[in-house]
């Protein structure tokens, strides 16, 4: 204790949790409050707490994992959840504190089963008095879940009575809602006082008690009780009464059917008998003394009783034939206990197949009475499956309706079959079985590795089209630029040459040899101007091109003898004098 204590401590100063600090003291007194099948918790407000308090409920099924809200925040130290439960279940209820973002710890009630554990009131009851007899009608408690008679069979009025201010000496017992006492027994013109309760043998249980009070009217000179014996011998003598001759053979081969709790009584007519019998069925409680007609004069050779009977009696039930005024003996059948006895249909079954499983879906029978799971609580889920037209070999249990066959244990684009059936351990009993096929699907499933390799072999793909595309768009953009550069010859290299044509004597010679040097142009110094002919010099020897173009506009044939040591104008080279002579080259 003091452990977890700390534990809040440190979790409300570190983290903030709201809640987890419970500084408010629990709900005080808290107790479950139940009466006819209703079904509230009440508590007491903590003990020195503020008055402005809330409180909330919750509640689950006693086999549930988890709570479910009733009442959230609500001021009132009670809550009904009468209207969120059945009368079948068993329930755990708790409720706590609030005040702001501050909790208090739940306080938990105990397993509480309604149909066994809620208090029933004291049933209505009216008096009347006749011939010195007291009538006595009595009214079932209304209850606030379903029906009275549903829900409790059988049950039996108990009514006590004797004369006001006395014991309650004398006693009466009955199935039937409506009794009759004794003129022998009471005295007339006594005020006398009846007090009625309702026994439950099934559940060990009894009502409330009425007490009522009523003064006995005179009795009869005797008149009433010799009318009604001459009565009854008058209709005996004259018109016989049913049932007291049995010259009819009774029904044959009789027998109980019964399924999702529903409860027929089954018979074959008797052997050789006419086919205008006519059958009267009848049952009664397991305890009961008397029985009560259901199907009456009928044709048809079965009688279903399910809307007179619940889920969790026992009864017993009758048949007989009738032609006219004959009536066969009555064939009773053996004692029946529904909730145990009777058989429980197959469940519907879903099937779908993704990534190579099997997905199945199981949905419960649909009961006559109440709800599956409201009677029969724990089921198992019991799933056999295997390749069509082989042996179940494989199975599956589970207590969850829904359930996924691994894809492990089956094989793709194979015909499974699936057999389930709903297992009930408390009754050692089970359902009958749902059989269904269904092709499974192929495994889609990529394992781990393939992921990762083909992630890998991606990014490689994605690098080398990356340098691809960057290897085409560089030598691309290096031969736009070898067809376009975007340096510029200078101006006066696109002039023309300046230098005549050769004479016809020069052509006759041949095709001067042109000399090719490396040229280097420097741009940073102006640049002298162009020969005719296209002919570039250096600075030095500027003075002897000036001399020789002078010449050559003067008439004179220059540059046609041959010099040792170089050639002239026409052989396509001019020298400058002087120790160091340079040539004067064509462009």
């Amino acid at each position: 204790m003091a452990t977890r204590t700390l534990t809040r401590i440190f979790l409300a100063a570190v983290f903030g949790l709201s809640g987890v600090l419970a500084v408010l003291p629990p709900p005080d007194n808290v107790r479950i409050f139940s009466e006819d099948l209703g079904l509230q918790l009440l508590w007491d407000p903590p003990v020195n707490t503020s008055n402005k308090l809330n409180y909330t409920t919750q509640y689950r099924g006693a086999v549930g994992l988890s709570f479910t809200a009733a009442c959230v925040s609500q001021w009132e130290t009670s809550c009904d959840v009468t209207d969120r439960i059945t009368p079948f279940g068993s329930y755990v209820l708790r409720v706590r504190a609030e005040l702001g973002e501050q909790a208090s710890d739940w306080v938990t009630s105990h397993e509480f089963n309604v149909l066994q554990m809620s208090n029933i009131s004291a049933p209505s009851m009216e008096l009347h008095t006749r011939g010195g007899e007291i009538e006595v009608q009595v009214k079932d408690p209304v209850m606030r879940i379903s029906d009275f008679h549903e829900l409790y069979q059988p049950v039996e009025y108990v009514i006590s009575y004797g004369r006001e201010g006395e014991d309650l000496r004398l006693e009466e017992r009955s199935e039937q809602s409506h009794v009759i006492l004794s003129a022998n027994r009471l005295t007339a013109d006594v005020k006398y006082c009846v007090h009625v309760h309702i026994s439950i043998p099934v559940f060990n249980k009894t009502s409330a008690a009425n007490h009522t009070c009523i003064i006995n009217s005179a009795k009869d000179p005797g008149v009433y009780c010799l009318w009604g014996t001459l009565t009854r011998i008058f209709l005996a003598a004259v018109f016989g009464l049913s049932g007291v001759l049995a010259v009819l053979p009774p029904p044959d081969n009789v027998r109980i059917f019964s399924e999702d709790l529903g409860l027929q009584l089954l018979w074959d007519p008797p052997v050789n008998a006419s086919n205008k019998l006519t059958y009267t069925t009848q049952y009664r409680g397991a305890v009961g003394l008397s029985f009560n007609a259901v199907c009456v004069s009928q044709w048809e050779t079965s009688c279903d009783v399910t809307d007179r009977i619940t889920p969790f009696g026992s009864y017993v039930l009758r048949v007989r034939a009738e032609l006219g005024e004959q009536a066969s003996d009555w064939v009773t059948s053996h004692e029946f206990n529904v909730l145990q006895m009777s058989n429980i249909s197959a469940p519907s079954v879903e099937l779908h197949t993704r990534r190579g499983e099997i997905e199945v879906q199981v949905k419960d029978p649909v009961m006559s009475l109440s709800n599956f799971h409201e009677l029969y609580q724990p089921v198992e889920y019991v799933i056999s499956y295997g390749r069509e037209g082989e042996e179940l070999r494989l199975e599956e249990r589970s207590d969850q309706s829904h359930v996924i066959l691994s894809a492990n244990r089956l094989t793709a684009d194979v015909k499974y079959c699936v057999h389930v059936h709903i297992s009930i351990p408390m009754f050692n009993k089970t359902s009958a079985t749902n059989h269904t096929c269904i092709i499974n699907s192929a495994n889609d499933t990529v394992a781990g590795w393939q992921i990762v390799l083909v992630m890998l072999g991606s990014f490689v793909l994605v690098g080398l089209a990356t340098l691809l595309l960057f290897g085409v768009g560089w030598y691309s953009y290096r031969g736009i630029r070898y067809l376009h550069p975007k340096a510029k010859l200078p101006e006066h290299f696109l002039i023309p040459s300046l230098l005549p044509p050769l004479s016809q004597m020069d052509q006759a010679k041949g095709q001067p040899v042109e000399l090719c040097h490396p040229l280097s142009i420097i741009m940073d110094t102006p640049q002298p101007p162009l020969l005719d002919g296209g002919l570039h010099c250096t600075s030095h020897t500027q003075p002897l091109l000036e001399q020789q173009l002078e010449r050559e506009a003067g008439g004179g044939a220059g540059g046609e003898s041959e010099q040792d040591g170089g050639g002239g104008v026409g052989d396509g080279a001019m020298y400058a004098g002087g120790d160091e002579m340079e040539p004067c080259l064509p462009l």
